[in-house]
């Protein structure tokens, strides 16, 4: 799954500033092989236009600049229909920590992965 918040940005003359979409992308095999069944949560603050726009940026319609994303990995056999819906979105960018909720569909937390060989088990006594 993916969240992302739009900060300050535009799809030709439509701004999309502070809007949000999501996604659930599941694939059969490896990701970089394609094939993935998915569907796209859309910011429900966003107009017709803007929904349009988000929803051909989410689906690989259009190029995106991202390191985390390759074409092959947007290669969706299946595409559900859009949810436009809110997209609850906490984002600690220098903690590296995350949360992303929509209603019904999404509830999850990312953090960096702890090395246990390194990590210290505090123990608090009382």
């Amino acid at each position: 799954m993916a969240g992302i918040q739009i900060n300050e940005g535009h799809y030709g003359k439509i701004k999309l500033d502070g809007l949000r979409i999501a996604a659930i992308f599941k694939w059969p095999k490896a990701i970089h092989e394609g094939n993935c069944e998915a569907i796209a949560f859309v910011d429900e603050k966003a107009n017709a236009e803007q929904r349009e726009a988000l929803l051909k940026i989410m689906t690989g319609k259009i190029p995106i600049r991202s390191r985390q994303c390759s074409r092959s990995m947007l290669d969706c056999y299946q595409m559900n229909a859009p949810v436009f819906t809110k997209i609850d979105l906490e984002l600690d960018i220098d903690g590296r920590r995350g949360r992303i909720f929509v209603q019904d569909y999404i509830d999850t937390k990312g953090e960096p992965i702890r090395n246990k060989a390194t990590a210290r088990n505090r123990v608090r006594k009382s």
